[in-house]
């Protein structure tokens, strides 16, 4: 996907802003002394005074066109990644088998099986040169092929599982980022994206799995060569998913209380209406 930014954004509102504000102290300052109580209003001074009023209404104006393209431009970039999303078939099918498919009970199941393989095995994950590790799984499997299997984090690295769902979970970083940086709203990601956000911030195998890749014991690069941890943008956006959530959540149970205790009046009304008839 062709990532693009919006070509209006809050830089270049204030710069516009800066200069139209420094414009006009400039002609404020050159004008103003032309004009006394005792020389009166000569006919440049109308004009320059119609000239900073046109000028007034045509920054607002301007303005107002500024912040509406970049609204729309924010909301244009969700829909392009949701349709990126949908065209995209391995994306897609990643979200669907390694996600969506992936309940929490599965994940359960698996990682008793894990923990049973390493209890077996001294306690230890296995090895780098063993892996992918999928055989103490099988039984859970159902004739899945590979790219479509269940998986534990300690276990599936360098199989097509891992490459797939690092995949599917850059993408979602790539929304977080633009997130971060303002270049789309959280109201419009839950608007397009939210169905897909719920079952990513829900399901337990993808909490385990950013958990592991934000572990300084499995994170080994040294960020003093600029290495971050997988996946930052990611727990960000799947953080603010919940805030947003959340606060929606508490407006709209307000609202409800707000409403019931509405309702209660007026049925008390009625009934004291009712008893004084």
């Amino acid at each position: 996907m062709k990532y693009k930014l919006p070509s209006l954004n809050r830089n270049y509102l204030s710069l516009t802003i800066l200069i139209i504000l420094v414009a006009g102290a400039l002609a404020v300052g050159r004008f103003a002394p032309l004009v006394s109580i005792n020389q009166g209003f000569t006919l440049g001074d109308v004009i320059t005074g119609v000239g900073l009023i046109i000028a007034i209404a045509g920054f607002t104006v301007t303005s107002i066109q500024f912040v509406r393209a970049q609204r729309l431009q924010q909301a244009v970039n969700v829909k392009d990644f949701l349709t990126e999303f949908q065209k995209n078939g391995d994306l897609y099918g990643a979200y669907f088998d390694l996600v969506y498919c992936y309940i929490d009970s599965i994940y359960d199941d698996v990682e008793a099986a894990a923990n049973e393989y390493m209890r077996r095995n001294g306690n230890a994950k296995p090895p780098a040169k063993i892996k992918p590790v999928f055989d103490c799984f099988e039984h859970l499997q159902k004739n899945k092929e590979a790219g479509r299997r269940f998986y534990h984090p300690l276990f599936f690295q360098f199989s097509d599982e891992e490459k797939k769902l690092d995949s599917l979970l850059d993408y979602f970083n790539a929304v977080g980022f633009y997130l971060c940086k303002g270049q789309i709203k959280m109201e419009d990601v839950v608007a397009l994206l939210g169905d897909y956000l719920a079952v990513l911030a829900d399901r337990k195998i993808i909490a385990a799995y950013l958990r592991l890749c934000n572990s300084p014991a499995e994170w080994k690069y040294d960020d003093t060569v600029g290495a971050s941890t997988p996946f930052p943008h990611l727990h960000y956006l799947i953080e603010s998913y919940k805030e947003y959530n959340s606060r929606a959540y508490k407006k709209k149970r307000d609202a409800m209380v707000q409403e019931a205790i509405k309702q209660s009046k007026e049925r008390r009304g009625e009934r004291q209406l009712d008893a004084a008839q």
